[in-house]
């Protein structure tokens, strides 16, 4: 297809409804697409969730930001993924706009902390609305990952892969030139990180009714294979083989803990599980108006984590007074938490359940907190 040549609508009754190349009003339509429609852009890494737009990025520790990206998003599989958007008739699309997305991944990678793109998820969230339930970032993000993902592990692979350079770096326009198809081609099969070029061709119609064609340009079919390979999915374990590969090592007072962790929350919950990461045990409770809750986590490093921020399907916990309640609560059955945000996810050391009154303090409390999550 060259830059000229039209689409056709075949319409119910056969009609045929041409669709002439167009192009978007300004830059900041076409970001604003990608920023409401990520699915744009999406590539074989699946759903994408928009972390920031127009994300900062300094120079060095400590300085003020020099540079501004125009998306940031991550994947599932907790790869942060830099998108930056021009138009066709921006001369800097040719050569400048590599050289410029360069100096953002090398400096973001080298600059931005860790648990910076978990904070800047959540103020994005919160920023987007006036507190409706659709702006809530816990609820956001447990959408987007699904039940058998801990956020924090998620958190922190996303960390994890931006410290070692593992992203996806996306140029997006209207029209992609030959030039920039040889090089992006060309830094695919070179580099560590992905690199892609996402065409979003135009076409205008009738009434001001327009479509969009994405192409994505860049993913050769050795870099896919290998990419496609490295993202299978671990083979399933079993709840005591996890045990025995990343609690028993830290010895035999942490697998007593995580034993009594288990008994309790298997007699209250629906279902517990090895999330599909392997990086905790996750427990789910169905509520009263059919959504799923994911109330208490246990962690590859021995933490118990209470799940305030994957509780948004249950309205008895919706408020902000009846979370810091349970929080009291949970504080005083399992001593002081690690963490004190009522949408995160405050812990504590599993090993302190070996102690009897803590164990029957937890449980009684976690009986109240459960069947909070389940009414309707």
């Amino acid at each position: 297809m060259n830059d000229r040549t039209p689409l056709f609508l075949i319409s119910q009754d056969t009609t045929l409804v041409e669709f002439q190349p167009s192009a978007p009003k300004d830059e900041d339509e076409l970001q604003e697409l990608i920023a409401r429609y990520p699915n744009l852009i999406s590539d074989s890494g699946g759903e994408l969730l928009l972390i920031q737009r127009e994300r900062g990025i300094p120079d060095g520790d400590g300085c003020s930001d020099r540079w501004f990206i125009d998306h940031v998003f991550v994947t599932r599989d907790g790869i942060p993924v830099l998108v930056e958007v021009k138009r066709a008739g921006d001369t800097r699309l040719r050569r400048e706009v590599v050289a410029q997305m360069l100096d953002y991944a090398a400096n973001g990678v080298a600059y931005w902390p860790r648990g910076s793109f978990a904070a800047k998820f959540e103020t994005r969230c919160q920023s987007d609305g006036s507190g409706e339930s659709n702006n809530d970032p816990a609820l956001i993000l447990s959408n987007f990952l699904g039940p058998e993902t801990d956020p924090g592990d998620f958190w922190s692979q996303v960390d994890t892969n931006l410290q070692a350079g593992n992203l996806s770096l996306v140029f997006v326009a209207d029209v992609i030139p030959p030039e920039l198809v040889r090089i992006v081609e060309f830094m695919n099969e070179q580099m560590k990180a992905e690199v892609r070029a996402i065409e979003l061709r135009y076409f205008a119609g009738a009434d001001g009714v327009r479509m969009l064609s994405p192409r994505s340009i860049g993913a050769t079919a050795r870099t896919q294979a290998q990419r496609n390979a490295a993202r299978q999915k671990l083979d399933p374990i079993t709840v005591d083989e996890w045990l025995d590969q990343h609690i028993a090592p830290r010895g035999q007072q942490a697998i007593n803990g995580a034993r009594k962790f288990l008994r309790i929350v298997r007699d209250l919950c629906s279902e517990v599980g090895v999330a599909s990461t392997q990086g905790s045990i996750f427990s789910r409770v169905v509520g009263g108006n059919g959504k799923n809750s994911y109330p208490f986590s246990l962690s590859k490093s021995g933490a118990v984590a209470i799940g305030f921020g994957q509780v948004g399907g249950s309205p008895a916990l919706a408020s902000e007074d009846e979370r810091r309640r349970f929080f009291g609560k949970l504080s005083v059955a399992a001593g002081p938490l690690r963490g004190t945000n009522l949408n995160g996810y405050p812990s504590f050391p599993v090993e302190k359940l070996n102690d009897p009154n803590c164990e029957k303090a937890f449980e009684d409390v976690t009986k109240e907190f459960v069947a909070a999550c389940k009414a309707g």
